[in-house]
């Protein structure tokens, strides 16, 4: 079953975890150390996340690191 178009890129799935869990860009920058026009950016999908940060995303929300980095659930 394919994933909801707000969900297919990883920008997305950042975002829609983000707003699933009512919290602010600024919030989420802060916590990843890093500035809010980056953050904007991961979720637009014109950057993406380094290792460290996309790990801190997956701890953060509780997210399957293959279905953070892919949208690919595991079997």
């Amino acid at each position: 079953m394919p994933l909801p178009e707000g969900m297919r890129t990883i920008g997305g799935r950042i975002r829609t975890y983000r707003k699933m869990h009512n919290m602010k860009q600024e919030t989420l920058a802060r916590i990843l150390n890093i500035s809010v026009p980056t953050l904007s950016r991961w979720e637009n999908d014109e950057l993406s996340p380094d290792v460290k940060s996309i790990i801190a995303i997956s701890k953060k929300f509780d997210i399957d690191l293959l279905f953070l980095l892919t949208g690919e659930k595991h079997p």
